[in-house]
């Protein structure tokens, strides 16, 4: 009888030992987790226009979302010229909180032809995630990080955060998109924006080219309203620009745009002009 007991007790040992061991995860965990928030600084001025950036910039997006876990908090600032909050994700909630990101980013499809003002988008991006706390009932946040997505030209200015004490604790890192080696030049107007007819002199432009620019001599166009096209040629030496008037022959010419031709990258060679349209008033007099 005592070694039937010992023997039921051999088995129970085995029994108890030999059963899987479940780890079942408490959904509390989620929460206990560090909590972090992300502010996105998406750069849409004209440069990002060129070849794949774009698309290149919203991938970029896409492995910031990736990384995100349930209760982060996330922006997206888009910023040219000027800053524009896109989306404000409090509470991360996974898949439902990465469409409404996406389809904010998907509202407007390409950059536009402003310039980049990184350090107002860098103050403003500061000074929100400095000034905001997390509520009574919220975790806090461990980490708070500004991820600056650009091809980070060269003319992008940063004077905005010279006289700016930067707030402690918020990181920056930036996520530099393209290789800059194709060069480019632009074409832009100096002289005042009075009429032609009455400024008395003809305009005056700016052509620059940058620095690795493929060469030293551009073509200079003009096409007409009756679709004539003028041209002549403009030395401007890499790293370098040139101011040139408009040639006298040309100014007696309807001239409804403006244009360069030589280099890599053309969204920035073409300067449009509005053209004043005649307009039929009808004047009725009683009398």
């Amino acid at each position: 009888m005592l070694l039937l007991l010992r023997c039921l007790a051999l088995l129970l040992l085995v029994f108890v030992f030999a059963r899987p061991f479940i780890n079942v995860e408490d959904p509390a965990d989620a929460s206990r987790r560090d909590r972090q928030w992300i502010t996105v600084l998406l750069d849409r001025s004209a440069s990002m226009q060129r070849g794949d950036l774009w698309a290149q910039a919203k991938d970029k997006v896409q492995t910031v979302l990736e990384q995100l876990g349930p209760n982060d908090r996330f922006s997206l600032i888009a910023y040219d010229d000027s800053t524009e909050l896109l989306a404000e994700i409090k509470l991360w909630l996974g898949n439902s909180s990465g469409a409404k990101v996406n389809a904010r980013l998907e509202g407007f499809a390409k950059p536009g032809f402003g310039g980049s003002n990184l350090g107002q988008a860098l103050r403003f991006a500061g000074e929100s995630t400095q000034e905001t706390e997390p509520g009574p009932d919220e975790q806090p946040f461990a980490r708070r990080e500004i991820i600056v997505i650009s091809d980070l030209q060269k003319g992008s200015r940063l004077g905005d955060v010279q006289d700016y004490e930067w707030p402690t604790g918020i990181r920056v890192k930036l996520e530099q998109i393209g290789e800059d080696d194709q060069g480019n030049a632009g074409i832009e107007q100096v002289a005042s924006r009075v009429p032609w007819a009455t400024a008395g002199t003809a305009p005056s432009f700016r052509i620059s080219n940058s620095a690795n620019g493929l060469g030293d001599e551009l073509e200079f166009l003009a096409h007409t309203t009756a679709g004539e096209t003028l041209s002549q040629k403009v030395h401007v030496p890499p790293g370098r620009s040139r101011v040139v008037e408009l040639p006298g022959e040309w100014v007696g010419k309807s001239v409804e745009r403006l244009a360069i031709r030589g280099d890599a990258v053309e969204f920035d060679n073409q300067f449009h002009f509005a053209q004043n349209r005649q307009q039929t008033v009808r004047i009725v007099y009683i009398g």
